[in-house]
């Protein structure tokens, strides 16, 4: 069949699981805020192997595939679609939006055998504010896995940004992330 058929990018939100309960975000985007702050069940994930199976077909055709969350790196599903990916087409662009959280040999595994574009949300370069928006991170550990993307971005030769939620909390710190972003020549949104 012709390239042409198919669509060259592919968006994927399939799930709100997350392991943070971030003070801007909602239960559609972490699984821990909708069961703990807005008290309501567990979203229904409509998505199994039979969807990832349908993916087959379109897989080599793709320019780049974007995956959201909640936090995808705890998203099961996205490891499934990770492993077609890294069987049928390694080469095709990994987008992720990433609160930088967890980063384990899983993780490094898929990482390390695909073309992974990472952006990671991070709101604050003080412990304390960090910890109070973020609710659940460590700030150490984040700022670790953080520079160890930007390393695996850098070494492939991929794109790596920081995203940060300017608010009250935070808004005085905007020059600062400014010139943090430029000591590591990073774009910041």
């Amino acid at each position: 069949l012709n390239s042409n058929h198919y669509p060259s990018v592919m968006e994927f939100e399939l799930s709100n699981v997350c392991n943070l309960e971030c003070e801007m975000c909602s239960g559609d985007f972490s699984s821990l805020i909708r069961s703990k702050r807005e008290k309501l069940p567990p979203l229904e994930i409509a998505y199994d192997t039979e969807f990832v199976n349908q993916l087959e077909e379109f897989i080599p055709f793709l320019d780049e595939v974007k995956f959201y969350g909640g936090e995808p790196f705890l998203i099961e599903i996205y490891y499934e679609i990770w492993e077609r990916i890294m069987k049928i087409n390694p080469k095709v662009r990994i987008s992720v939006q990433t609160n930088a959280t967890v980063l384990n040999n899983r993780v490094k595994r898929i990482l390390e055998n695909t073309n992974f574009h990472i952006n990671v949300s991070f709101d604050s370069l003080q412990k304390k504010t960090y910890e109070s928006i973020r609710i659940n991170a460590a700030f150490e550990r984040t700022l670790e896995n953080l520079n160890w993307f930007r390393e695996y971005a850098q070494v492939r030769n991929t794109f790596f940004g920081i995203s940060v939620c300017a608010m009250q909390q935070n808004w005085r710190e905007l020059p600062d992330f400014i010139s943090f972003c430029n000591e590591l020549n990073v774009p910041v949104y």
